[in-house]
């Protein structure tokens, strides 16, 4: 996902891109329980191939070719949650 189409409508219309042949990946994300405490990912991530890079939020079907690295921090004791907010319909961090 590269942003909404019109960052003022309301409701938020996404713009997806696929990416095609292996790239070089960079990212930073979070790792928190939804309201029924189901673990969800939020990452964004800049994809490189070549001399063109794009970034945005990733979301579901993304395929790792042979290596994939993750390094993950435990915040222990949060109470931080993903709770959907109901003017946007969006899960987003409740701390």
């Amino acid at each position: 996902m590269v942003g909404p189409e019109d960052g003022r409508a309301d409701p938020v219309v996404p713009i997806e891109r696929a990416l095609h042949d292996a790239h070089e990946m960079v990212g930073a994300g979070t790792l928190f329980p939804d309201e029924s405490g189901r673990p969800v990912l939020h990452l964004h991530a800049a994809f490189g191939r070549d001399d063109r890079v794009i970034a945005g939020c990733i979301r579901a079907g993304v395929t790792t070719w042979v290596v994939g690295e993750a390094v993950l921090i435990e915040l222990v004791g949060s109470k931080a949650c993903r709770r959907v907010d109901p003017a946007t319909g969006l899960e987003l961090l409740d701390v």
